[in-house]
């Protein structure tokens, strides 16, 4: 009793004479970030969390950092037209901590703005790849392509939105836009009927390829993964 006593007149003089903001202070000290005590937390936290299974790198999925010239091969079936032409790959780089994804979907949605008679209209494009067998590893590749043809006449993609599934769950994401585009588009446009159903916009399915659709598919095979 007399030990408790004591303590309360201690805290009591610590109060008078540091100031009550001091003593918040001094008593925040036992938990300070890089504190022995917020470390042992984190560390505790981290190790009950549950594992993410799949984080995106970066993209290159806006504008004319997509533009790729058609592969070339050689045949001896002699070349005929000009210089190749350029399509858009919209591509994702991620990185995966499962030791195998069985299955691992990724949700293409691609819009893209031309102007016609001094007015903006959109065109939306859709694609769904699924990835077999997805081992471990960094630096994964996740591709969609739009045709030369469809670049000249649809332009050049303006907004994104890619959603990477496991299981039915979406993993991770990228949402990515021109600058131009900014406050010009809702947040879920890619699901909102409202924008989809606009008369300034055409969902135009089947044109966004993925890469077992496109000559891509012999360069570099082993940097992707199967397709089912």
């Amino acid at each position: 009793m007399r030990n408790a006593r004591m303590k309360t007149v201690c805290l009591s003089a610590l109060v008078a004479f540091f100031g009550l903001g001091a003593l918040d202070s001094l008593l925040a000290q036992t938990y300070r970030p890089g504190s022995k005590a917020a470390k042992a937390a984190a560390a505790a936290k981290a190790a009950t969390a549950p594992r993410q299974v799949l984080k995106v790198r970066q993209e290159r999925v806006i504008g004319r950092k997509t533009l790729v010239q058609t592969p070339e091969f050689r045949s001896n079936v002699p070349r005929t037209g000009g210089r190749p032409r350029e399509w858009s790959k919209i591509e994702v780089e991620y990185d995966t901590a499962p030791e195998w994804i069985d299955l691992l979907t990724v949700k293409f949605h691609v819009m893209t703005v031309e102007t016609v008679d001094g007015n903006p209209v959109y065109s939306v494009f859709r694609q769904t790849v699924d990835y077999l067998d997805v081992a471990q590893d960094r630096g994964h590749l996740a591709a969609a392509y739009l045709r030369p043809r469809t670049v000249e006449r649809y332009g050049l993609p303006a907004v994104v939105h890619i959603e990477f599934l496991v299981a039915g769950e979406v993993v991770d994401q990228v949402d990515e836009l021109d600058p131009s585009m900014r406050n010009q588009v809702k947040a879920d446009w890619y699901k909102n009927d409202a924008v989809l159903q606009s008369d300034f916009v055409t969902v135009r399915d089947g044109y966004l390829l993925d890469r077992a659709s496109t000559p891509f598919e012999l360069v570099n095979t082993d940097t992707h993964e199967v397709i089912r």
